[in-house]
């Protein structure tokens, strides 16, 4: 303790010398090659701190090396301000993680926001990731200065202009700027706590990273740090903490206002111009600027033109990117609006996204030839593709995409069924799960290292020759567990080439349970002259088990003993049953090899003995509401569809097994809509949550809340339950941390289960609420222990949710007399090596509050200084 009170009244002494000097700054780095890269240490610092001025800087490189690297660079801003830069070399050993930082003494004198700024450390750090699957990394760059002027009740807007030039995905956060070691500064507050209210409230957009200050109520400077972090197939590759300064000031002025500008995109080779209008309302003129990683390519930079200052401003964005740019994340352009007051000019921010989209590929062919069809198309325009993705679809659709799609979206019904790689591979052979007369449609994409896609080239179609047979027809005659009937039929070859295959023919037909691969040999039939105009087509399969599963089919043909092809591999339609609050869900098992247009639900009626039609479907699902609870409901399914070719008979009709359900109420309520007062100095929550009953149930009888201490905390425990659907709100009272989430659900009426098992059906949690402490701790700087019993021990005058704290007091020459860690001090003025009262004077002391937050306790450490007056006749 000696020892860090020695240093803090160094580092005290030590700020004349290094007085106003650290603004704002970040660590950047790039990939030079092999495992060499380059960082750049920029830096924002006060001119007028020539004392403080840095022409070296330590770095750490984050494997235990440093160096110390020289200024490259002085950028003279105006405000006193000027941007130095610093660039070093290293060569790590290997793949890792590395936390490349820097450290520097001082930060200016007089951040609001960050307590003793001046003798507070300036640091700065970057995460770089070697890793040896996703290759080397780059930092994001950073495009705007961490430079800023706000005024007193004006919103205030920021952007880092961030892009990675590795078209890496950015997420942002807000986090408490850094002092020694790289720990969060102890007792930073955000600007948004100067003071607290409505009036005063920070917001950083996680995904474009503007900073919104809505409004500052007090002037000065103030620091935030920005991480930025960047993501490559999900993994986090690199982060970038940038630290800057607002300078608030009293202004009458108004920030300007860019008219938004939405998302677009562009073709290679095609130019985008956007023309972008900013208005003041102060009717002062505005500059215009744009930036971003467009305007930092080689060769085909945007550029940005403004036309006029206004009001309103006018300017124009043009850009014709080529084929180099395409990526799967989009570029992001930055728009600023900088009015010209008397007073302090104003900014205002926009951003845009712009995808680069490759055209697809061309002359896609589709040749059928056997039970394969052969694609061939042209190489993609852009040379960078590394490879093609092969869509596929039954039927033709004839989609044609809008401009700025890429790959072919899902509700198409086109599937990814195979891919090339290789920009020259423009060949594909499809030849799974192919049926003959079937009808089979293509879309190819070019596929780019990072996973982007190009537009799909235009449809080709196909349909296989009819040279084997074709199964049209495994419809259920007879539900039953044994003695189970099906009925299949197949339609014959008729592009055959006899003269191949010249005969006799026979039929071999295979069954498979469920859906197994059928290899039990259930039927041969006679041996036939000619295949064509085969009158033998059909065969009904008995004895078998229809009720619980479904039967898989298979026809091969022989020619004499010579194999020569099979059908399609097609189960019988079937269906089952999933139980509801007074309904049955149908679920229909749907796996052949024609297209079904449609399902007719048929169900049993009591009364008439019969099955019924009740309705259709185009969905492979029907839901059957409007039932009686445990009643047993019995159905069965007819399909109609068919095949593309026109040598099969155009209509098949199936039919299912049959199986019955029956309908209970295992269906949980909605869950409650969540809300939460907080009232942290009364210590009270009070919970409200809405009814289910009012807007999506009718049988909610009982709320259970739950709640965690720690928003990281991963399990919920139930502490209340209320038994009364009309009582939609509880207040804690009382509370020592009104910190915690918290979640309700509603639970309905007591259920019967079919097997006679009574429950209730509890509902997801609602949306979950978390509220934080506002801690509070305070020590007078005067006590009196004379005995008098007014003010005899040292206690905070205020101390809210604070768990413990490390409080040590020193006397004029260092020395420990007092230490404790009872948040409530309680020191009578005693020596604790003496036990003798210690005489009036200074007293320096410090303290470390350990303090009850939401995310954890949160630590803070300060300083200060506790005057001791006695009378003379107490002390001893």
């Amino acid at each position: 303790m000696l020892k860090r009170l020695l240093y803090l009244i160094l580092l005290v002494f030590s700020i004349p010398a290094y007085a106003t000097h650290n603004r704002a700054g970040e660590i950047t780095y790039e990939h030079i090659s092999g495992l060499q890269y380059k960082a750049t240490i920029t830096t924002y610092t006060k001119t007028s701190a020539f004392a403080a001025d840095r022409p070296e800087l330590e770095i750490k490189w984050g494997d235990n090396t440093l160096d110390t690297i020289p200024r490259a660079q002085i950028i003279y801003l105006s405000g006193d301000a000027q941007k130095n830069l610093y660039y070093g070399y290293h060569t790590y050993a290997g793949p890792g993680t590395f936390v490349i930082s820097m450290e520097d003494p001082n930060r200016n004198e007089g951040v609001v926001n960050i307590p003793s700024s001046v003798s507070t450390v300036f640091y700065i750090e970057s995460v770089l990731t070697i890793d040896a699957v996703l290759g080397y990394n780059n930092s994001v760059q950073l495009t705007n200065s961490p430079l800023d002027n706000a005024c007193i009740d004006k919103l205030f807007i920021h952007n880092t202009g961030a892009y990675d030039p590795d078209g890496d995905s950015l997420s942002f956060s807000l986090v408490p700027c850094q002092a020694l070691d790289g720990l969060p500064i102890p007792g930073y507050t955000y600007p948004n706590q100067w003071p607290t209210g409505p009036d005063n409230q920070i917001y950083l957009d996680q995904q474009t990273g503007n900073f919104f200050w809505d409004t500052p109520q007090l002037q000065g400077e103030y620091n935030i740090a920005i991480l930025i972090q960047e993501w490559k197939q999900g993994i986090l590759m690199g982060t970038v903490l940038r630290d800057m300064q607002i300078t608030v000031f009293f202004c009458d002025n108004n920030p300007p206002e860019i008219i938004p500008i939405p998302d677009t995109c562009i073709h290679v080779g095609e130019t985008l111009i956007i023309n972008i209008t900013a208005t003041d309302p102060d009717n002062n003129p505005v500059d215009l600027d744009a930036f971003g990683e467009p305007f930092e390519i080689e060769n085909d930079e945007a550029s940005f033109t403004q036309s006029s200052s206004g009001p309103p401003a006018q300017g124009t964005f043009i850009w014709t990117p080529d084929c180099e740019r395409v990526r799967l994340n989009p570029y992001v352009v930055y728009i600023k609006a900088k009015d010209n007051s008397t007073e302090i000019d104003l900014v205002d921010f926009e951003s845009f996204n712009i995808h680069i989209i490759a055209p697809g590929p061309d002359n896609l062919q589709a040749d059928p030839l056997g039970n394969t069809v052969n694609l061939s198309w042209d190489q993609s325009e852009c040379d960078h593709a590394s490879g093609y993705a092969i869509y596929r679809r039954p039927d033709s659709l004839g989609y044609i995409p809008d401009y700025c799609v890429t790959g072919v979206p899902p509700p198409t019904g086109y599937v990814l069924v195979g891919n090339t790689v290789g920009i020259n591979n423009t060949t594909y052979s499809d030849n799974y799960g192919l049926a003959l007369g079937q009808k089979y449609c293509y879309m190819v994409c070019a596929v780019f290292p990072d996973g982007a896609e190009s537009q799909p080239s235009l449809e080709a179609c196909a349909i296989l020759i009819k040279d084997l047979p074709v199964i049209t027809n495994v419809s259920v005659g007879f539900t039953d567990l044994t003695l189970g009937r099906d009925t299949v039929v197949w339609s014959n070859p008729t592009e055959l080439n006899e003269t191949q295959y010249p005969g006799p023919f026979h039929y071999k037909v295979f069954r498979g349970d469920g859906y197994a691969e059928p290899n039990n040999l259930v039927y041969t039939s006679p041996l036939s002259s000619t295949i064509i105009g085969y009158v033998d087509t059909s065969f009904v399969n008995t004895n078998i088990n229809t009720d619980s599963q479904a039967n898989t089919y298979r026809i091969d043909l022989y020619s004499d003993d010579n194999f020569v092809g099979s059908t399609f591999s097609t189960p019988s339609i079937y269906i089952s049953t999933q139980a509801g609050d007074n309904k049955l869900i149908l679920n229909i098992n749907d796996q052949t090899p024609w297209i079904n247009y449609y399902y007719q639900i048929y169900r049993f009626d009591d009364d008439l003995g019969e099955f019924i039609y009740i309705d259709s479907t185009i969905q492979p699902l029907y839901i059957d509401s409007g039932l009686v609870n445990l009643q047993s409901y019995c159905y069965y399914v007819k399909s109609i569809g068919g095949y593309a070719s026109t040598t099969i008979i155009p209509i098949l009709i199936n039919y299912s097994q049959e199986t019955c359900g029956i309908p209970w109420d295992n269906e949980a309520p909605c869950p409650p809509v969540l809300s939460i007062e907080s009232e942290c100095e009364d210590a009270e929550n009070l919970l409200t949550w809405t009814n289910p009953n009012n807007y999506c149930a009718d049988d909610v009888m009982m709320y259970t809340i739950y709640y965690k201490a720690y928003e990281n905390d991963e399990e919920f425990e139930p502490i209340i339950t209320i038994n009364n659907a009309l009582d939609t709100s509880y207040l804690f009272t009382d509370l020592f941390s009104v910190a915690g989430c918290y979640a309700v659900t509603a639970s309905d009426s007591l259920n019967t289960s079919p097997d006679g098992t009574v429950f209730r059906n509890e509902s997801d949690f609602s949306n979950i609420v978390c509220v934080d402490n506002c801690p509070e701790y305070e020590l007078p700087n005067v006590f009196t222990p004379n005995g008098d019993n007014v003010n005899d021990l040292l206690r905070p005058v205020l101390s809210r949710n604070v768990q413990d704290v490390i409080f040590s007091i020193y006397n004029r020459w260092g020395t420990l007399i007092f230490e404790t860690d009872d948040p409530e001090i309680n020191w009578d003025g005693k020596d604790m090596n003496s036990n003798k009262d210690v005489s009036e004077g200074v007293y320096f002391y410090t303290i470390t509050i350990n303090v009850i937050r939401l995310n954890g306790n949160e630590t803070s450490a300060s300083a200060g200084y506790v005057y001791i007056f006695r009378s003379d006749q107490n002390t001893k």
